[in-house]
């Protein structure tokens, strides 16, 4: 086949100048050319059996598909759209807008935590309780906080003492929590597992959460991988721990439902979602939405298999991330501060009223980094994109009816193209066909309404139907050498 595929080259390149004429071809001509049953006899033969490659060429391809190496093709398109869909939304500046307003985020840099008294070695307990309250302060409808803090940190000397800050945070959260009940704001954390026999501040603090889960929910920060490369494409939908029966849902679907549907209603759709969870009705269940945009669908996921609607569309990067793409407007602007920024410096208060509020941080060392098509990203950057999905109603998704359709349309369009052209030239045809609007179309549909196109598979299947119809045709000759050399 690869002998095969060099001769098909070069004579593709001695073909590609006869592409005028075939251009300028007379509209009774093409008519012709699709007009099957005007065909002599050896060309409907050759057709019927173009139609059987096809069919067997796509039954190949969907097998693929299945293999790791269709895995791979795949993420290599959605890699391409997810870098384009970034090009076209944000950074060209598309006319609707790519990040939901609804979203804020605050991060603690390298300079908040080098400067705190634990330089750098640990989370600064009391300026991230601050931060919280601060932002319910402002008007919070949601915060998402994306630090686990079950642990204590060591005791630190200032100022001729010595400071506690772990009892300082439980502090601040029990003010955050008493603030929450006020102001029915959702406090949104990360489940982390519990240790055994806790003592101390562990022990208090798994105490506040138990105690006071009407305002402080957890939800699951677990993400996808891939084995190969490292990189995160997928987020998780929901987690259930077998051993307390127990449901978490994602971070990011718990703020958009409190965005969505406040304190109380959103309590309520919880309890209703994780009890038809722990009975087995997870795949295609729907939370609801605010009826601007459509209701998430719960999927079931397997780290072995594809789940397309949990797949990522970034939206959301951090600005070293966002240089190797162009320039343009800043998209963080408006939407991320650093915690010193909020906690003492000047800025529009407005922009926080009825948010989701995500802090998170932005410091490398404390290894919460992620590889992803776009680059690293620290974890709150994964928390956002992901809430942008759903309150942009964004999440994405294939079609099957559209995929059979252009399945369809390729096989019985390559059938004909083949019978009356060259194989060089039918394929180099059906490729500039083919690739250079359906790449375009799926980018536009990926960016507009999420739907995902793997058009690189369009132009594997023109490649292998060039060979085998090719091959087929060299079987064909042999056939015949041979009858009539029998004769």
């Amino acid at each position: 086949m690869g002998l095969f595929r060099l001769a098909a080259l070069r004579e593709r390149f001695r073909l590609l100048f006869a592409l005028p004429e075939l251009i300028r071809t007379s509209p009774q001509v093409l008519k012709d050319f699709f007009n099957w049953r005007n065909w002599p006899p050896q060309k409907r033969k050759h057709f019927r059996w173009n139609l059987l490659w096809g069919l067997l060429t796509a039954l190949f391809l969907h097998l693929i598909s299945l293999t790791g190496i269709g895995q791979e093709m795949l993420n290599d398109t959605y890699d391409f759209l997810v870098k384009s869909d970034f090009r076209v939304a944000v950074v060209s500046g598309g006319e609707e807008e790519p990040i939901s307003d609804a979203i804020r985020m605050i991060v603690l840099d390298r300079e908040t935590y080098e400067a705190s008294p634990g330089q750098g070695f640990w989370t600064p307990r009391e300026i991230l309780g601050r931060t919280i309250i601060k932002a319910m302060e402002l008007g919070a409808k949601v915060v998402v906080v994306d630090f686990a803090l079950d642990r204590p940190v060591p005791l630190y000397y200032a100022d001729g003492a010595f400071v506690e800050e772990n009892q300082r945070y439980l502090s601040l959260l029990r003010e955050a929590v008493r603030l929450a009940k006020k102001q029915r704001t959702a406090i949104i954390l990360p489940w982390t597992e519990r240790r055994p026999d806790p003592k101390g501040y562990t022990r208090q603090y798994y105490e506040l959460l138990d105690q006071e889960h009407e305002v402080i929910k957890l939800g699951s920060p677990a993400v996808f991988f891939n084995t190969s490369d490292r990189k995160v494409r997928h987020f998780r939908f929901y987690k259930i721990l077998a051993d307390q029966n127990r449901v978490l849902l994602s971070l990011p679907i718990l703020a958009a439902l409190y965005q969505w549907h406040g304190l109380e209603q959103g309590n309520k759709i919880l309890a209703e979602t994780e009890a038809q969870l722990r009975n087995g009705l997870g795949d295609g269940l729907l939370i609801p939405s605010d009826g601007m945009v459509d209701a998430i669908q719960l999927h079931h996921q397997d780290a072995s298999q594809e789940c397309l609607p949990a797949r990522f569309k970034f939206r959301i990067a951090p600005r070293e991330v966002m240089k190797d793409y162009g320039h343009g407007e800043d998209p963080l602007i408006d939407i991320m501060l650093t915690s010193a920024t909020l906690l003492g410096g000047e800025f529009d208060e407005r922009i926080y009223q009825g948010r989701t509020v995500l802090i998170g941080s932005t410091y490398k060392e404390i290894r919460d980094i992620h590889i992803t098509p776009m680059g690293n990203m620290p974890g709150v950057f994964l928390i956002a994109n992901g809430l942008n999905l759903f309150l942009r109603d964004n999440q994405i998704h294939g079609h099957l009816m559209l995929k059979y359709l252009i399945g369809a349309v390729l096989i019985v369009l390559s059938a004909v193209v083949f019978v009356h052209l060259p194989l060089a030239l039918a394929a180099l045809c059906l490729t500039l066909l083919f690739l250079i609007p359906n790449m375009g179309i799926s980018i536009w549909m990926f960016s507009r309404w999420g739907l995902f196109l793997d058009f690189w598979l369009l132009i594997v299947a023109i490649g292998m139907f060039e060979n085998i119809v090719g091959l087929g045709e060299i079987v064909e000759d042999w056939l015949k050498t041979r009858r009539e050399n029998d004769r």
